[in-house]
């Protein structure tokens, strides 16, 4: 068993010990998002989901995540959130792709995405193994706060020391396919975690880069997807670009290895004004 292996299925162990209250609800809320919201004047993009009081618009199973998309008049803002060890696994190894289509809900000509976090293979180590030593100490009531937090404060300087690439596809505006965090181009993106092990990943796109705008029609469709780290990414899309993995599959696979497949949504938002 390799280290990887050996930390998921550690974290699997540990997360039946332990749920966040904030996941208490999360069967309650819709699978994808319903209304159309406004960026919170106050926000700022942290790795923190405050301006929200963490709680999020929608709980989608397929991904196992709780998620917000919100805008203003020029940007383009989602907050996602979990606990789940193996999606948190899945989002280190292969980050998270939130791809924009304003005419329909299919991987076509027309697509803007961008994907955050980009790690290499030496940094998904580090971390993972840190990852092994912080959850016992923030998954139970067995550790003092200090404990936590300083756990917590070694994991997220790690998170962010590797954490320093932003990829982009289809967007005219932007040259690169490979930007960093630091750009000058409006795209922003961080992720953190709390002394909970809740998982938080923010970005922020602006509408022109997009080819959006509050004054247009308004309407566009989205793609959440968890990319893992499996050649399944290209071969197991139907034709609309959702995920194909059977349920026979599914069924024989261990909770380690089903963190590696990629799993995604759709869904439509209308910018509010």
């Amino acid at each position: 068993m390799n280290i990887n292996q050996s930390v998921i299925l550690k974290l699997l162990s540990y997360c039946l010990l332990f749920m966040s209250p904030l996941f208490s609800f999360s069967q309650k809320l819709p699978a994808v998002q319903l209304k159309s919201l406004r960026i919170p004047s106050n926000f700022i993009i942290d790795g923190k989901a405050d301006e929200w009081n963490n709680s999020l618009q929608a709980h989608n199973k397929n991904t196992d995540i709780l998620y917000t998309i919100a805008n203003d008049d020029v940007n383009i803002y989602l907050v996602i959130q979990t606990i789940s060890p193996s999606i948190i696994y899945k989002v280190i190894k292969g980050g998270i792709t939130l791809t924009v289509n304003p005419t329909a809900k299919k991987f076509n000509g027309s697509i803007k995405s961008i994907t955050f976090p980009v790690i290499s293979e030496n940094g998904k180590s580090v971390i993972l193994q840190t990852l092994g030593k912080a959850q016992p100490i923030l998954y139970t009531s067995n550790y003092s706060l200090s404990s936590k937090d300083s756990i917590t404060k070694v994991l997220n300087h790690q998170l962010l020391t590797y954490s320093k690439e932003i990829r982009i596809s289809g967007i005219k505006t932007i040259a690169d396919t490979s930007i960093s965090i630091y750009n000058k181009n409006g795209v922003k993106s961080i992720g953190l975690f709390n002394n909970t092990c809740v998982l938080t990943y923010e970005f922020l796109i602006p509408l022109s880069a997009l080819d959006l705008s509050i004054e247009g029609p308004g309407k566009f469709y989205y793609n959440v997807k968890l990319n893992g780290q499996s050649s399944v990414v290209a071969s197991g899309l139907s034709s609309d670009g959702l995920a194909v993995v059977s349920t026979e599959r599914r069924s024989n696979t261990s909770l380690s290895s089903e963190s590696e497949f990629p799993t995604f949504f759709w869904a439509d938002y209308k910018l509010i004004k």
